[in-house]
């Protein structure tokens, strides 16, 4: 009886549109079935005429485009549903120079995570007409013909950040869109959980365990954090996936490597073929601009963690079990992904033999009773303000004590040992450094690209990101207010050994396109941190002009370039562009730093070698500032090749109008300034 009553249920959801799967009388389709007794209306018309909706949605909320090029609105032929931080944005990009692709007025539309739409993730919200498939497709008009082919490329469809996918949404997609497709890009789980913000913290104090493991010689073995570990799972792309599989059959997807989409430009084009292929629609040769367009990628967080430990995440016995069902449940350009594989390859085997153990949970402290809980904290805190006011004496007033109380429930200050050349604050188990070093600019010169490389090595960190701005947004020191605490600037910079330097990697100290650093910001740094050194990166004065897509766009180089055919002999600029180009006088923005510290504290480096396509000289440009910092050398910087400046706006001048601006009178005397007070910057070649 049981077994007459499945079969019956199946050829129910057969007949009301779900695809015939012996799989499909599950836990996730019966719920669907139960909660929606709607369903039974679907079709495979998913394109609508203009004046049809119009009509439909005549006294709705419902916009449709008045256009006259507008004639048809298309719902999606097939969806990229994930993953997030795997290439979703340049597989989107590269798919809309398709002459039959179009993702819509967006490439997001998270039309069933809003309020004002279909919001089917915290509804259940299927009331007419948000929820109707004309106006779904409302937000798809098919500006040619031949742009039938829509797509929305939302990877929160597929589940991101602890958000798990809707089988509402995925219901409803299935009843009304029986015939869609699904795209995934999965990604290395090491990688992509690094690109995971509420990752940083968790990841640098699993690869200090490691360097501590692998220099002291102990037990192979590593403690796995259970938050660490919950954050890693979330990389388990078949438990994303299982949902969609209960609504849509296995040869409706097709999964895609993020690492391949990085590769060569042949590799992306072999890829976007087999997507055509898959789509059943025509190949389309893209031209090597568009490929060469990539995204978020840039920022390519993938190369900051260290080898041992993308070996030792890549090859949990968890994830490698989520690797091989993957494999087996969905249909890829890739059967085999080869996540473990590859990290063993790339780290020579270092990590693997280490082995990772789940934490042991201490006993339950005993429960105190209210009145006693209460008590116990009030007499901590008066303990703690009287050794804060024993400790400060008379050199503080009482607003400044009051203030250093508060701060952050008390964080201890630790004195500065012999390896830390800045103050360091002890907060709970946490402990925090104020910079050692300052990477003072210039803005557009290459300092994202040195701060990423520098942070791959085992002694330094940038803390919670790059660029902190903790002068120009928590502080207002900048518009000439009061100084703030250094306990709080510190708080940006966590470390989690002895040995760990931190640095700030904020151009704008050194001041962009603006007045310079004021004298009250440097006088704090001066006061608190007196042995602060400083890296500083210089790029060409016309190749760093013309890098300010804002200040300095592609009409006035039009105008630049007509102004130099004109002038034969001496290029005489307009006012506004020959303030802008003063604005690269480098001796004038850092004359503020060096009425307080010695020249010798400062390290001018030319920014062509960040660009330059051979790891030598990236690598002797490294070397100079381990050299300069008192450290050991690193070896991970040499394959941060993803660091450059993918615009490279250094092409985009002619060699003629490159020496009008450099050789221009105002810019050789800044230049023979620059080297008269740094006489020991012999790296910089004259520009």
């Amino acid at each position: 009886l049981i077994v007459s009553i499945n079969v019956v249920r199946c050829i129910e959801l057969y007949d009301h549109g779900f695809e015939l799967r012996d799989d499909l009388g599950g836990a996730l389709g019966h719920k669907y079935m139960q909660k929606n007794p709607h369903v039974g209306k679907s079709s495979d018309k998913r394109c609508f005429g203009a004046k049809e909706l119009r009509e439909r949605f005549v006294d709705e909320d419902i916009r449709i485009p008045e256009s006259k090029y507008v004639r048809e609105l298309c719902a999606p032929y097939f969806l990229i549903i994930g993953f997030g931080r795997c290439g979703t944005t340049s597989l989107a990009k590269y798919l809309s120079d398709h002459p039959r692709m179009s993702f819509g007025t967006r490439k997001e539309h998270l039309y069933f995570y809003r309020p004002e739409m279909c919001d089917l993730q915290h509804g259940p919200n299927n009331a007419w007409p948000k929820c109707d498939l004309g106006a779904y497709a409302s937000q798809f008009p098919v500006l040619n013909e031949k742009r039938d082919i829509t797509f929305d490329a939302t990877p929160m469809l597929g589940g991101d950040m602890g958000v798990p996918a809707s089988i509402d949404t995925m219901g409803w997609l299935q009843d009304r869109l029986p015939r869609l497709k699904l795209i995934v890009l999965v990604k290395s789980p090491a990688d992509r959980f690094l690109s995971n913000p509420l990752a940083t913290a968790k990841v640098s104090r699993l690869q200090v365990a490691l360097r501590q493991q692998e220099a002291g010689g102990g037990e192979d073995k590593v403690i796995m954090p259970s938050k660490l570990l919950r954050i890693l799972m979330d990389n388990c792309y078949i438990d994303k996936l299982g949902k969609w599989l209960q609504f849509y059959p296995p040869s409706r997807f097709f999964l895609i490597r993020s690492e391949d989409l990085r590769s060569s430009l042949a590799r992306r084009q072999r890829i976007l073929d087999s997507i055509a292929d898959f789509l059943q629609i025509e190949r389309h040769e893209y031209p090597s601009q568009v490929l060469e367009y990539v995204g978020h990628m840039k920022r390519a967080t993938n190369q900051s963690l260290d080898p041992s430990t993308r070996t030792l995440i890549n090859c949990l016995p968890e994830l490698l079990k989520c690797e091989q069902r993957l494999e087996l449940a969905v249909k890829s350009e890739h059967r085999v992904f080869k996540w473990c594989d590859d990290a063993l390859a790339l780290s020579q085997g270092r990590g693997a033999h280490i082995q990772v153990i789940r934490p042991t949970l201490q006993p339950p402290p005993l429960k105190l009773s209210e009145r006693r809980k209460k008590k116990f904290i009030e007499n901590s805190r008066v303990k703690r303000r009287q050794s804060l006011l024993n400790r400060l004496g008379n050199r503080h007033s009482g607003d400044r004590i009051a203030s250093l109380v508060a701060f952050r429930q008390s964080a201890n200050y630790v004195s500065s040992t012999a390896k830390h050349h800045s103050p360091c604050f002890q907060l709970k188990r946490q402990r925090y450094c104020a910079p050692s070093f300052l990477v003072l600019g210039m803005a557009r010169s290459g300092t994202t690209s040195l701060a990423h490389s520098l942070n791959t090595h085992s002694q330094l960190t940038f803390g919670n990101k790059k660029e902190n701005f903790f002068f120009f947004r928590h502080c207002d020191l900048i518009k000439g207010g009061s100084a703030c605490s250094l306990h709080s600037y510190a708080l940006n910079f966590p470390v989690f050994d002895d040995a760990t330097f931190s640095f700030d990697a904020t151009p704008l100290l050194g001041g962009d396109s603006g007045p310079s650093a004021p004298a009250s910001l440097v006088a704090w740094y001066k006061h608190h941190l007196p042995l602060l050194k400083f890296v500083v990166v210089l790029k060409s004065p016309a190749d760093r002009l013309v890098a300010n897509a804002r200040l300095f766009p592609p009409l006035r180089l039009s105008r630049l370039y007509s102004l130099l055919a004109e002038q034969k002999s001496d290029l005489r600029l307009p006012p506004k562009l020959d303030k802008l180009l003063l604005q690269n006088c480098y001796i004038d923005r850092l004359q503020p730093w060096l009425q307080l510290f010695a020249p010798e504290r400062f390290l001018l480096l030319p920014a062509e070698p960040l660009l330059h396509d051979e790891t030598s000289r990236r690598q002797e440009l490294f070397s100079l500032v381990f050299q300069f910092l008192d450290l050991p050398p690193s070896d991970f910087v040499a394959q941060s090749d993803i660091y450059k400046d993918v615009r490279i706006s250094n092409i985009t001048l002619e060699p003629q109008v490159r020496r009008a601006l450099n050789c221009m009178s105002s810019m050789r005397e800044c230049e023979r300034k620059l080297h008269a007070a740094f006489p020991s910057a012999v790296n910089l070649s004259p520009w």
